[in-house]
């Protein structure tokens, strides 16, 4: 919060508001102003009141520079702002900081204006701005003896912001980290699903065993998007341009027609929410499966969704207890399929799997043998390559195509599993199309 009520200074304010608007009026992507970034829940977070210096800047000064050079938008006073306190999930928008406070209310809010989770680049990227020794210092260890330390090496520390560990996600649900490999894929995909779970329930629109049919949440936004400088924080795209682990949950959770699991102490249940423009229908297919393949039953239903709406389409109870460690599910609606763990990925009882992967015109597809456990693509020795999807999960004898959107100047890609052991792909040659063991060389017949 900035004072107010002297005149120069606020008269300077004033200036410099006006001249920010007709700056960015005619921007095709302003959709509303924003006083500021968290003024009046900053003062509510150190004080505990509401502010009591420089409302007239918010109240007076910035309405009106809007009302007189673009009254045609809409001016909100702060964000977040409204309701019993500033950062208030049921009026107004939203900051999501559940990582430090219990927030009521906050399952679904009504608009969600900033929402993340704090992971580290990729380690192509971390090995352009940090040193060997400081990546991963020599006898470091993660481990947690003390509460409250950060369970990362100082340098990282130092490359991220105060209190950062402390808005990290669930990592407690993967195994310990034993090298900064590990480290990184540990706090992306805790990133990841933190954001899965977040815009797959507002998307829903009602907190979890609550009636469908009314969506209260309006909107969802990340922070963020990139970052402008190498750290370690909340963006989902690094400074180089390589997309973060989280990048991809999060393109998945946006998919306009999205299938998504909710589970409460009673049941599970399989929404289908439809936000594409067109009616969509079709059968919604539940199986309950062993990480082996082995099928332990299935349930169906005809689904028909108007535009958006979300629905809850189908209750898993008729499948029976499901074992926690050996088994998930998995859902099909037409094209679209979703699998769902019932418990944390280090209490997973994995069977080893096989992957086999091939060239495709500018495509890879990916077979796995038996359930693949966050399917990875790495393009060998550079930073900044993206590919149409990656970090997923298979299913057993699933088959998925992958498109390479940009290879920056690789020439190999390494696909692995958390249970399966890497292959390398050659994304060069077109008379490549089958995956080799990493480290086998072809001869001069390409074989």
């Amino acid at each position: 919060m900035h004072p107010s009520g002297e005149p120069k200074f606020d008269e300077n304010c004033r200036a410099e508001i006006e001249g920010m608007i007709r700056m960015l009026r005619n921007h095709p992507c302003i959709l509303l102003w924003a006083g500021g970034n968290e003024n009046h829940m900053g003062w509510d977070f150190s004080h505990g009141t509401s502010p009591t210096i420089g409302l007239e800047l918010f109240q007076e000064i910035m309405p009106q520079a809007c009302e007189k050079l673009d009254p045609d938008r809409l001016f909100h006073p702060s964000s977040p702002y409204g309701g019993k306190v500033p950062n208030w999930p049921l009026e107004g928008d939203w900051h999501d900081y559940t990582t430090l406070k219990f927030a009521p209310e906050a399952s679904v809010p009504l608009y969600a204006s900033e929402v993340g989770r704090a992971s580290a680049p990729s380690l192509s990227s971390m090995k352009l701005f940090l040193s060997e020794e400081d990546l991963w210092p020599k006898g470091y260890s993660p481990a947690i003896h003390t509460p409250g330390r950060p369970a990362w090496p100082p340098m990282w520390q130092y490359r991220s912001v105060g209190g950062s560990w402390d808005k990290v996600g669930r990592v407690g649900e993967y195994c310990d980290p034993s090298n900064a490999e590990d480290l990184i894929r540990v706090l992306g995909m805790a990133h990841g699903e933190y954001l899965r779970d977040r815009v797959e329930r507002e998307r829903r629109g009602v907190p979890d065993g609550k009636p469908d049919g009314s969506r209260r949440c309006w909107g969802n936004m990340v922070w963020r998007l990139n970052d402008s400088w190498p750290i370690i924080y909340w963006s989902v795209i690094d400074y180089y341009l390589e997309p973060k682990i989280p990048f991809y949950f999060l393109r998945r959770a946006y998919d306009p027609v999205l299938i998504s699991f909710e589970q409460t102490r009673d049941e599970i249940a399989v929404w289908v929410v439809n936000d594409s423009p067109e009616p969509v229908s079709g059968k919604l297919k539940v199986h309950r499966l062993r990480f082996d393949g082995k099928s332990r039953g299935q349930i169906e239903t005809q689904v028909e969704i108007e535009p958006g709406r979300a629905k809850r389409c189908l209750v898993t109870t008729e499948l029976g207890p499901i074992y926690l460690r050996n088994e998930f599910l998995h859902a099909t609606f037409g094209e679209k399929d979703a699998t769902y763990l019932l418990i944390g990925e280090r209490y997973l009882h994995l069977p080893n799997a096989k992957l086999t992967a091939c060239v495709l015109g500018g495509k890879i597809e990916i077979t796995a043998n038996i359930f693949a456990r966050t399917v990875t693509l790495e393009a060998d020795g550079v930073t900044g390559a993206v590919f149409e999807d990656n970090f997923f999960d298979m299913v057993p004898g699933q088959k998925r195509t992958v498109e390479v959107i940009n290879q920056a100047g690789a020439r190999t890609v390494t696909i692995r599993a958390l249970n399966a052991d890497p292959i390398q792909l050659d994304i060069e040659s077109s008379r490549n199309t089958l995956a080799r063991p990493k480290g086998v060389k072809h001869d001069e017949t390409g074989k």
